[in-house]
């Protein structure tokens, strides 16, 4: 098991204190994964600068581990080290780094499972849980709408609309029962009805659109009539 010793040492790698070489027999996964796992249990515990240190040291040794990059567990933690920086952040009521961290994540998830072939998207990987990516790019999209940042707002439900679009055309030809190729769970009509909350989602951006040039319209004309 990782000891706080342990954390301790790795956390000093991170502050420019200490070796990241510290424990050399142990493999990037194991430190990162131990980190991962510690920085869940300290924000359950509401020590959230801890927790977020905890994450930097896991994000320093991702992007210092070279060649070893590529491998799909360090892969999988290094996504996972992203969703819990976005957790942590927004546990402490900073929505804009909890944004950037889940727009990191939720890019990070899309191209482990859509990939170009032969000029065509197609769904790889079909681990993902689409609902939940969409739950969470829409909520991205409900954040940049409210900040008045519409074109990112528009820019994060045409995605939903895309991933819906292809996770449709995955069920039919998986059949509508699902259970082939590891789309359980996902069908025809429950991607109908996610692309009706999007469409829904998008009217609520597009109507925020027309209201703010309505009222600068109407700015612009009472300052001519004075």
């Amino acid at each position: 098991g990782w000891s706080a010793r342990k954390l301790a040492e790795l956390i000093s790698y991170r502050r420019g204190e200490g070796d990241s070489e510290s424990s050399p027999s142990v493999p990037i996964e194991e430190k990162i994964e131990a980190l991962n796992t510690a920085s869940i249990a300290f924000a359950n515990r509401e020590k959230l600068d801890l927790a977020l240190e905890l994450l930097e040291v896991a994000e320093l040794l991702y992007t210092n581990a070279g060649d070893e990059k590529g491998g799909a567990k360090l892969e999988s933690l290094h996504t996972s080290t992203l969703f819990f920086f976005a957790q942590a952040y927004g546990l402490k009521q900073n929505p804009r780094m909890s944004c950037l961290y889940c727009a990191r994540t939720t890019h990070r998830q899309l191209t482990q499972t859509v990939k170009l072939k032969g000029g065509e998207l197609i769904v790889e990987d079909t681990s993902l849980d689409v609902e939940d990516w969409v739950k969470n790019v829409m909520t991205l999209a409900n954040y940049y709408h409210n900040c008045g940042e519409r074109r990112q707002a528009e820019h994060c439900l045409s995605a939903c609309g895309a991933i819906c679009g292809l996770f449709t055309n995955a069920a039919k030809s998986f059949g509508e029962g699902g259970g082939r190729g590891g789309f359980d769970g996902i069908t025809v009509r429950s991607m109908e009805a996610l692309a009706g909350k999007i469409e829904r989602e998008k009217g609520e951006v597009y109507f925020g659109v027309l209201s703010t040039c309505s009222e600068a319209l109407l700015y612009k004309q009472a300052g001519m009539e004075k």
